[in-house]
């Protein structure tokens, strides 16, 4: 998530700055390990983002209005510093909070955005204008619209927010063939999931890269198929499935008192099943035969 606050930033005390959007607040909006956020009303219906940092006693304000609102109150949350989910439209502030894209979404988004559930996501995946692109690695482009993905893959926010060069672009290149990012969208999407056994490797050997959650490497896995025979075949099928349970330990995530303890993993054991990973995704799929009934 990103932690930069923008706007103007103007010096003043808690004191004062609560005296001054006193009567004015039509929302707020407070965001984990970072505070609260403010919708303030200005001049008529015009309403102002605006922050305030204890640390160094200064209040943060939106360049212009981002919004114009008559009823006196909105249901508004923090998704990060810099977008927002105000009733049913996702807000990105750009440009130091000097600049604002919004875009309509369904009942059924919002929840999705709000608590990582609901099932229409899909359904506006091509709704939107796309206004980045990604690259796979194979020569294709990916149209994508930046506002909605940067709240659903961590990965992706944390590029933008940190203003890179593929930012101002607006297009990045990817390890990943078009496939497996269709798989990766697929997911975030929550569109019917359907993945070849190469693109399950590509996402394993990619985890770390892109920031793959454990669990979606979970849901993906019972829905690959493998497309080329081989001999070990069974036994790399049940390695890709260690290798989507154990990934949390790979990457030292921790978690509270669970049921069941994690198996512990030997390093050098799951670095080389990754490495014979990547050799078989390197095998063409032609040298290695027919397709088995499966």
């Amino acid at each position: 998530m990103e932690r930069k606050i923008g706007g103007k930033h103007i010096r003043r005390t808690r004191e004062q700055f609560e005296a001054a959007i006193a009567g004015a607040v039509v929302c707020e909006m407070p965001l984990d390990h970072v505070g609260t956020f403010y919708l303030v009303r200005g001049r008529a219906d015009e309403v102002y983002l605006n922050f305030y940092n204890d640390a160094t006693n200064t209040m943060h304000s939106s360049w212009h209005p981002i919004m114009t609102l008559s009823a006196p109150k909105v249901s508004g949350h923090a998704l990060g510093t810099s977008t927002f989910l105000l009733d049913n439209r996702l807000f990105e502030l750009e440009d130091n909070w000097s600049k604002v894209r919004f875009m309509e979404v369904s009942a059924a988004v919002r929840e999705r955005l709000l608590m990582q559930a609901g099932k229409a996501l899909g359904r506006i995946r091509d709704a939107g204008k796309p206004d980045f692109t990604l690259l796979s690695s194979d020569g294709h482009k990916v149209e994508v619209q930046a506002c909605l993905l940067k709240s659903l893959w961590p990965w992706f926010g944390t590029m933008l927010n940190a203003n890179m060069a593929e930012t101002a672009l607006k297009r990045v290149s990817l390890e990943m063939r078009r496939s497996t990012i269709e798989v990766v969208l697929r997911y975030l999407y929550e569109e019917p999931l359907d993945c070849g056994f190469e693109d399950a490797v590509s996402l394993i050997c990619s985890a770390q890269m892109y920031d793959l959650r454990s669990e979606m490497l979970v849901n993906i896995l019972p829905n690959t198929y493998v497309s080329g025979a081989q001999k070990d075949e069974d036994e790399v099928v049940r390695l890709l499935g260690d290798l989507a349970l154990l990934y949390p330990v790979d990457f030292g995530e921790s978690e509270p008192e669970e049921e069941y303890p994690r198996q512990v993993v030997d390093a050098r054991s799951l670095e080389s099943r990754v490495h014979a990973f990547r050799d078989f995704a390197a095998i063409p799929a032609a040298a290695r035969g027919p397709s088995p009934e499966l």
